[in-house]
């Protein structure tokens, strides 16, 4: 009984790339920066929330600092696929 569900959801996957707005790579690195954009913006409240907690805030601090250097890493890699004309 599983395998109808199985070949309907095989059934989608296979057309999913002739109607995809971009491409896997492309979304990933999109959808990717957007959460490390956003987990940046948070770690500001979270900083702001533990204050006075010198370990929580070192780890926050750490994070932040990281995924700010994921977020460039990220902005590099769509800045080439757009460069390149692969940015589809």
């Amino acid at each position: 009984m599983a395998t109808p569900i199985l070949r309907e959801r095989e059934t989608l996957y296979a057309e999913a790339p002739a109607t995809a707005a971009v491409s896997d790579t492309i979304h990933n690195l999109i959808q990717m920066m957007s959460e490390k954009l956003d987990s940046v913006w948070r770690y500001d409240k979270y900083l702001q929330d533990c204050q006075g907690d010198q370990n929580c805030m070192r780890i926050f601090r750490k994070l932040k600092e990281d995924d700010l250097q994921h977020i460039q890493m990220l902005r590099d890699e769509i800045e080439r696929h757009c460069r390149e004309g692969t940015f589809r």
